[in-house]
């Protein structure tokens, strides 16, 4: 499978990481993991449905967070 090919079917990205304020190590960190299993999971290395959803809970948990802090 080709770098292309791979990129398509990666959930979420490294970019969208960063964009969304968050380095890996910071996030592998927070959610139990090595940042270079992190790291190939969002490289499409290696396949994780779970670490993807866990990701993503972490992300929408940030966002509230963000929110809450706005609120003070």
């Amino acid at each position: 499978m080709d770098k292309s090919t791979q990129s398509q079917n990666i959930e979420y990205s490294e970019e969208e990481l960063y964009s969304r304020g968050w380095r890996i190590s910071e996030a592998a960190r927070e959610l139990g993991v090595s940042h270079q299993h992190l790291s190939q999971v969002l490289r499409g290395q290696r396949k994780s449905s779970r670490l993807v959803r866990r990701l993503r809970r972490l992300q929408q948990k940030a966002l509230r967070d963000r929110k809450s802090i706005h609120d003070l």
